[in-house]
C-alpha cells in the first residue's frame, strides 16, 4: 500500500490527499475497521477526472442515523465539502450506506459504508487502513457460483432487451420518440451486459463500464449505431434496429461461450415489430 499512494501522489496529489486525510481519520477512531480504494485509482489507470471508489467498515452495532453521522463526520476530515449526499443503494441492508462527497478541490469521493469484516474479492482493491487483517487475502467466489450467478442474470438481461426492444416499437408507432429512446437505452445497456458475460469480463452488471475497465478493453462492433438524436424518428428506428441487432449478436456469442440455450420466442416476436416500424410516421386519418 505504501508504495502504491506514492505513486498516487506522485500521479494524482489532489486524490492522494483525500486518501491519506481519510486513512488517518480511520486509524484514530476505534469504530472504523478498514478502508480500501478500487476501480480506476485501484488498478492504477486513473486520471485527474477520476473519482475515488472506497469501501469503509465500521464495528457494528449502529444505528442507521448513528452511522450516518460518524460517515458524514469522517468524510469531513479528508477535505472542504460542498455538498455530500448520503443514501442506501438497491442491494444493500440499512446497516449500510453510501456516502457520494463533492469536495472543494473538484475531487469526488464514491465511499460504501458496511459493517465489518468485509473480506477483499478483487485484486484491484487496495488495502488502505486493514485494523483486523480482513483484508490480507483475494477471497473470490468459487467460479462455480460465479457461473451460476451469470447465467441467472443473462437469461433476464436477455428477456428485458428483448422487451425493451419491443416497447421501443410500440413507442415508435404511438410516436413518442423520448420514450422509444429511452427504451433503446435499455437495450443497447442490456446487450452490453451480456456482451460482457460472453467475452468472461468481471462485473457484467456495469455493462459499458466494466467493457472499459477490463481487459481487452474493447467494445463491441456497431455499437456506435445504437446512438441516437431522440426528436428525430428515422434517427431512433435505425438506433432500435441496431441495438436489437446487438442484443442478438450478444446473445449468440454468450450462448456458444456458456454452452447455454439462451433462446426465447420474445426475440423473433421484438424483431419482427421493430422492423416493421416505418422511418415514416404513421399516416392518420383525418378527424
Amino acid at each position: 500500500m505504501n508504495a502504491w499512494i506514492t505513486r498516487l501522489r506522485d500521479d494524482l496529489p489532489d486524490h492522494a490527499v483525500v486518501v491519506s486525510a481519510l486513512a488517518e481519520a480511520v486509524r484514530a477512531n476505534d469504530l472504523w475497521r478498514s478502508l480500501l480504494v478500487g476501480c480506476s485509482l485501484g488498478s492504477e489507470r486513473g486520471d485527474e477526472w477520476s473519482d475515488i471508489d472506497a469501501g469503509l467498515t465500521y464495528r457494528a452495532p449502529l444505528e442507521p442515523n448513528e452511522l450516518e453521522a460518524a460517515g458524514v463526520n469522517l468524510v469531513s476530515q479528508a477535505g472542504t465539502v460542498v455538498d455530500v449526499l448520503v443514501h442506501r443503494l438497491d442491494g444493500m441492508n440499512d446497516s449500510g450506506r453510501r456516502f457520494a462527497v463533492e469536495y472543494s478541490t473538484g475531487i469526488q469521493l464514491d465511499l460504501a459504508v458496511v459493517p465489518a469484516p468485509w473480506v477483499r474479492s478483487r485484486w484491484r482493491d487496495i488495502p488502505i487502513v486493514d485494523k483486523d487483517g480482513d483484508l490480507e487475502q483475494v477471497v473470490e467466489a468459487p467460479a462455480e457460483l460465479r457461473q451460476a450467478r451469470s447465467l441467472g442474470l443473462i437469461r433476464e438481461w436477455v428477456m428485458l432487451g428483448w422487451w425493451a426492444v419491443s416497447d421501443a416499437a410500440k413507442y415508435l408507432q404511438r410516436e413518442s420518440l423520448f420514450e422509444a429512446a429511452a427504451r433503446v437505452e435499455s437495450v443497447r445497456d442490456l446487450a452490453l451486459r451480456v456482451h460482457a458475460v460472453a467475452y468472461e469480463i468481471p462485473d457484467p452488471e456495469y455493462g459499458l463500464t466494466s467493457l472499459l475497465d477490463y481487459p481487452p478493453f474493447e467494445l463491441p462492433a456497431g455499437l456506435a449505431d445504437t446512438y441516437r438524436q431522440p426528436d428525430n424518428r428515422a434517427s431512433v428506428v435505425n438506433a432500435a434496429r441496431a441495438a436489437a441487432a446487438l442484443l442478438e449478436s450478444a446473445t449468440e456469442q454468450a450462448a456458444q461461450r456458456t454452452a447455454t440455450d439462451l433462446s426465447t420466442p420474445w426475440a423473433s416476436t421484438a424483431r419482427r415489430r421493430i422492423e416493421n416500424v416505418s422511418h415514416e410516421s404513421p399516416r392518420r386519418s383525418p378527424a
